[in-house]
């Protein structure tokens, strides 16, 4: 699987910090009015790795949009992003299969790419925007 870039994976280090401390999950706002705030939360965990969402919401009708969220299955050494949803546009994209013991049994490698690209730039953006 692709992983994230060693910079974007620094900036995920220090987001998923920032949730644990704060009980799991934290938003980070530090540009109001300016760029969208970065919601972070660690969601669990599956095959010995920790599942995070790094998502960006908006409102539409009252409900509230994730424009994007990607979740990504990290460790200490690795990041491997395996899913991107953006509401707007109607994209929901599963890159990885568990099974029912929450083992990785397989994934779809093009897929997988392409979200981590996305992952990267968000990341990126998310550290510009917020000061991180």
């Amino acid at each position: 699987m692709k992983a994230l870039n060693k910079n974007t994976q620094a900036v995920l280090a220090r987001l998923m910090n920032t949730a644990k401390a704060n009980g799991g999950h934290t938003k980070i706002d530090n540009a109001p009015g300016h760029f969208m705030a970065a919601c972070v939360e660690i969601l669990g965990q599956t095959a010995g790795y920790e599942l995070v969402s790094v998502a960006h919401y908006g409102e539409q009708n009252g409900d509230l949009m994730r424009d994007p969220d990607i979740v990504i299955m990290a460790n200490e050494q690795n990041a491997w992003p395996i899913s991107y949803r953006n509401d707007y546009v109607g994209i929901d994209h599963e890159s990885a299969d568990f099974d029912e013991a929450g083992q990785l049994k397989g994934y779809r490698p093009r897929m997988q790419a392409d979200i981590t690209a996305c992952a990267n730039m968000l990341l990126r953006n998310i550290a510009d925007q917020q000061g991180i």
